[in-house]
């Protein structure tokens, strides 16, 4: 039995940033457009590693998607969480 088709759902909509003062830090922004670049992977590893090891989070620029893109991917990431278990 083939698995249901995932329909075009609602889009996704970031959440709004809070207007509550709140202790902050600085996180590493990992530039993935240096990946193919004589050294990069080794740069992007050591930042990676240095990111986990001082602060516990990072995130990713010039991956190589567009906005619309990636929130068409949290859309359907969305709609998955919303199947049953066996459905999944």
């Amino acid at each position: 039995m083939g698995a249901p088709a995932i329909t075009d759902g609602a889009s996704y909509q970031s959440i709004p940033e809070t207007t509550v003062e709140l202790d902050w830090t600085d996180l590493v922004a990992l530039d993935l457009s240096d990946f193919d670049r004589r050294g990069g992977k080794q740069r992007l590893a050591a930042q990676l590693h240095d990111a986990i090891q001082k602060i516990g989070f990072f995130y990713l620029v010039n991956f190589g998607l567009s906005q619309e893109e990636v929130n068409d991917q949290f859309s359907l990431a969305a709609q998955i969480f919303q199947l049953s278990e066996q459905e999944k």
